[in-house]
C-alpha cells in the first residue's frame, strides 16, 4: 500500500505462510523470511517479529484458522505495529471476504501492510479496482487447483487407488491401494466384536489399551467405529477395498451407536438409557433421578421441554413401570413362540411315522389347535375358552397318536407339555440377570421405545 510513513523508525512485522500443497511445489518459508528481512534493512524499519504459518492452508478456512496470524493480528490491536510486510498478496488471503476482514482490522488500529513484490495503490480507483482483480485471480485460481484435485481423487477413489500416504489402522498400502495388515487387522475384529457384544465404549477401550497396549480416546474410538472404511466402502465407491469387518456387522454397530449410550458419573445403570424417543421432537428422553432419598428409583423425560422449553411433551416414563410391562410383554412373546414350535414338532413326527387314517386325523386335530391359537391371539376367546378347548384337543391328539402301533418311543421327539410350560418362570429367569445384563438384553431386543406422553410404542429389533 502506498502512503506515506511517518518519519519515526517504523515498527514493521513480516508475515509468511506456505501450504502443504506449496511445498511439494518447491515454494520454501526459508525464501520467504529472507526477501522480507532484506527488504525490512534496505528501508532501515525495525522488524517487531516474524510470523509464520507453515503448512496453513489460505483457501479451504477463513483466515483465523491461522495461529501466526491470529497472533499477529492480537499485537496490531496492542499497538506494537506500524507496517506488515509479506512476500504476495496471496500470503495473506485468496478470497476476498477474508481479504477485506484483514484490512478492516489494519484501518481501525492505523496499521499498514506491503506486498513487497506487487505494487498496490488504494488510494485510487483504478488502484482499489487493480487490487480486486488480482484477489479475484488468485481466488479463481484457487477454486480450479481445488477442482483438479478433487477430480483426480474422485478418479483415483472409483479405481481403488490411495489418495493420501495416511492409512487407517489395520491396512497398509501396497501398489497405491489399500490391503488388509493381518497383524493389526485383528485389533480391529476384536475391537468391533467386543463393542457389539457389550455395547460399551469405554469398556472396549479399556480392554483394547489392555490386552493390546493402544490407546484410544472417546473421540477417536467414536470415529473409529463410524469409519466406512472398515467394511470396504470409501465415499461413492461400496468396494474401494477388501473389508476387515462384514458390512452386516458394521451397520449393526452403527445402529448401536445411534442409541447414544451415556454411562453416569455416579455409576449407575440405567436400563433403557439411548432408547427410549419423544415422539413430538424425536430427541431422546434424558433420566433423571427421583431424589436423594430413593436413589434407585428413574424416571425418563424430554430434554427439550426440562431444560429448553422447545416441546410439549412434559410427561414422565418411570423406568420400573416400563421393566415390569416389558418382562410381562416378552414373556407372553416367549410361551407364544414354544407353543408353536411344539405344535411344529408334533407336525413333523406326525409326518414321519404316523399311518395314513391317522396320519389325516391328527393332521385335522393340529389345524384345529392352530385356529384356536389365533382366536385367542385375536381376542375373539378369552383364556378360559382357550386352556379348556385347548385341553379337549390335545387330549384327542395324544389318543389318536396312540392307535399308531408303529410308532416307536425311541424315535419319537418329545414335545414339552403343558404342565413344563406351567412350570417355566421367564420372569425368574430375568430377575436373576444382574443390572447390566438387563441393560444389554433390553438392547439386544429393542430397537426403539417411542412415548408421546400417554402412550408406548415399542418396536423391536427384526
Amino acid at each position: 500500500m502506498k502512503s506515506s510513513l511517518p518519519e519515526k523508525t517504523i515498527r514493521a512485522a513480516v508475515y509468511a505462510r506456505l501450504s502443504h500443497k506449496e511445498k511439494l511445489q518447491g515454494y520454501s518459508i526459508e525464501a520467504q523470511l529472507d526477501e522480507l528481512k532484506k527488504y525490512v534493512q534496505q528501508h532501515q524499519y525495525h522488524m517487531t517479529d516474524q510470523y509464520v504459518d507453515d503448512g496453513f492452508s489460505a483457501r479451504r478456512k477463513d483466515y483465523t484458522s491461522r495461529p501466526s496470524l491470529m497472533r499477529m493480528l492480537s499485537d496490531v490491536e496492542k499497538g506494537m505495529i506500524d507496517l506488515v510486510l509479506v512476500m504476495k498478496l496471496d500470503r495473506f488471503s485468496r478470497n476476498l471476504r477474508d481479504f477485506y476482514d484483514l484490512q478492516k482490522i489494519f484501518d481501525r488500529y492505523h496499521v499498514q501492510w506491503k506486498s513487497i513484490s506487487e505494487e498496490f495503490d488504494t488510494t485510487t480507483a483504478n488502484g482499489r479496482l487493480y487490487l480486486n482483480i488480482s484477489l479475484s485471480f488468485a481466488q479463481h485460481e484457487a477454486d480450479r487447483i481445488g477442482d483438479r484435485i478433487r477430480d483426480v481423487n474422485r478418479f483415483k477413489i472409483a479405481h481403488g487407488q490411495v489418495t493420501t500416504g495416511r492409512t487407517s489402522i489395520g491396512y497398509k498400502i501396497e501398489n497405491s491401494r489399500l490391503v488388509i495388515d493381518e497383524k493389526k487387522a485383528a485389533i480391529i475384529r476384536d475391537m468391533f466384536n467386543h463393542f457389539q457384544n457389550c455395547q460399551c465404549q469405554s469398556e472396549t477401550r479399556r480392554y483394547i489399551e489392555q490386552t493390546y497396549g493402544l490407546h484410544l480416546s472417546e473421540t477417536r474410538f467414536r470415529q473409529m467405529l463410524r469409519r466406512k472404511i472398515y467394511k470396504g466402502e470409501l465415499k461413492e465407491n461400496a468396494n474401494y477395498c477388501a473389508a476387515i469387518i462384514p458390512p452386516a456387522q458394521f451397520d449393526r454397530i452403527q445402529e448401536i451407536l445411534k442409541k447414544n449410550i451415556r454411562h453416569a458419573p455416579s455409576g449407575n445403570i440405567y436400563l433403557f438409557s439411548g432408547l427410549i424417543t419423544c415422539a413430538h421432537c424425536q430427541r431422546k428422553m434424558v433420566v433423571k433421578t427421583a431424589d436423594r432419598n430413593r436413589p434407585h428409583l428413574h424416571y425418563y423425560r424430554c430434554a427439550s421441554y426440562w431444560r429448553e422449553h422447545t416441546c410439549t411433551n412434559n410427561h414422565f416414563v418411570n423406568e420400573k413401570k416400563l421393566e415390569n410391562a416389558l418382562v410381562r410383554q416378552i414373556s407372553d412373546l416367549f410361551i407364544e413362540k414354544i407353543e408353536s414350535y411344539r405344535l411344529q414338532i408334533e407336525k413333523n413326527a406326525l409326518s414321519l411315522s404316523s399311518p395314513n387314517k391317522t396320519k389325516q386325523k391328527s393332521a385335522r386335530i393340529l389345524l384345529k389347535l392352530e385356529r384356536l391359537k389365533e382366536l385367542y391371539v385375536n381376542d375373539f376367546i378369552d383364556l378360559e375358552t382357550y386352556k379348556k378347548d385347548y385341553a379337549s384337543l390335545h387330549e384327542q391328539f395324544e389318543k389318536n397318536s396312540q392307535k399308531n402301533s408303529s410308532i416307536h418311543q425311541n424315535d419319537q421327539i418329545q414335545p414339552p407339555t403343558g404342565n413344563d410350560l406351567a412350570n417355566f418362570s421367564w420372569e425368574r429367569t430375568y430377575t436373576a440377570l444382574s443390572p447390566k445384563e438387563k441393560r444389554e438384553f433390553w438392547r439386544v431386543c429393542i430397537q426403539e421405545i417411542v412415548f408421546d406422553g400417554t402412550n408406548i410404542h415399542i418396536i423391536f429389533q427384526k
